[in-house]
């Protein structure tokens, strides 16, 4: 077989047996590398990875356990952020194949629509440091997650949310305007 198909193949039976599939058809997939790929840029911390993808199926303790298992198969990479924070980033062909399946499922809306309100609530909660005495350390993590605010508010505009856009546009509207 050509290149990227033998590649897809060795990652879907490394992937599947890592990760079965769910019992009931009608929750998202317990399948932590398909949510991830939610995510846009480099690095995720923690915190946001279990509110994107815990629940139907797969609990906060659960993600953490998934995401160790994909670091053991060297799928996933940690690093320490800026602020001594876990960081996960997971490889660029896994997050294409796992993609790719992310939109076979179906589920890519929904995993879409809980990484925009993740970093809506995100951008809300940080929005009144983002210009007072802390906003240095608050655009530098401005800065971290940034192309997942970007991709959020572009979701948002895609399906018409014009509310939460708004709301985006209100809490990011220091950190846009210090950034250029």
């Amino acid at each position: 077989p050509e290149k990227p198909e033998a590649l897809h193949q060795v990652l879907a039976e490394g992937l599947a047996k890592t990760f079965p599939p769910p019992r009931s058809m009608q929750s998202l997939p317990n399948n932590l590398p398909q949510q991830f790929t939610s995510f846009v840029g480099r690095d995720k911390e923690l915190e946001a990875v279990e509110e994107v993808c815990a629940d139907h199926g797969v609990e906060e303790g659960q993600v953490l356990d998934q995401l160790q298992q994909l670091i053991e198969k060297s799928l996933v990479v940690v690093e320490r952020g800026k602020f001594g924070d876990r960081r996960y980033t997971m490889l660029e062909s896994v997050r294409k194949y796992a993609r790719s399946k992310l939109g076979e499922s179906g589920q890519e809306q929904i995993m879409r629509e809980r990484h925009m309100l993740c970093f809506l609530a995100l951008a809300e909660r940080a929005e009144p440091f983002y210009c007072g005495p802390d906003q240095r350390l608050r655009l530098q993590r401005f800065d971290d997650d940034g192309f997942n605010f970007e991709a959020a508010m572009a979701w948002c505009l895609k399906t018409g949310r014009i509310e939460e856009a708004a709301r985006f546009l209100a809490a990011l509207g220091c950190p846009f305007e210090v950034r250029g």
